[in-house]
C-alpha cells in the first residue's frame, strides 16, 4: 500500500506525497508537499483504511515541539516567520 500512495489521484489530481513509512504497529508517517482538504483522511479512505488519530507535526519548516500538548501555542522563530513570509510572497 506503501507504493499506492506514492503514485494515488484523488478526484483526478495525482497527491503530492514526498515520504511514506511504515511505524511501529498501525501507525503511518506520511510527509506531503500539498494541503488539500483532508487529503491524509482521504488517501486512507481510497485504500480501504480509517484514520482514527491524526497527529501535524510540521508545516514547511515550522515543527511542533516535542512537550506540546493540544491547545498550547509558542512563538515563531525569526527564521520560521521570514521563511512563511517567503514562501507566500510577503519577502
Amino acid at each position: 500500500d506503501i507504493e499506492k500512495i506514492k503514485n494515488l489521484e484523488i478526484e483526478g489530481k495525482k497527491v503530492k506525497v514526498e515520504n511514506v513509512e511504515k511505524l511501529d504497529g498501525k501507525k503511518v508517517k506520511i510527509i506531503l508537499t500539498e494541503g488539500r482538504h483532508h487529503i491524509v483522511k482521504r488517501i486512507f479512505k481510497k485504500l480501504g483504511y480509517k484514520v482514527v488519530e491524526l497527529k501535524r507535526t510540521r508545516i514547511g519548516n515550522v515543527k511542533l515541539s516535542e512537550d506540546m500538548k493540544p491547545g498550547d501555542w509558542r512563538e515563531l522563530t525569526e527564521e520560521e516567520l521570514r521563511s512563511l513570509k517567503t514562501f507566500v510572497g510577503l519577502e
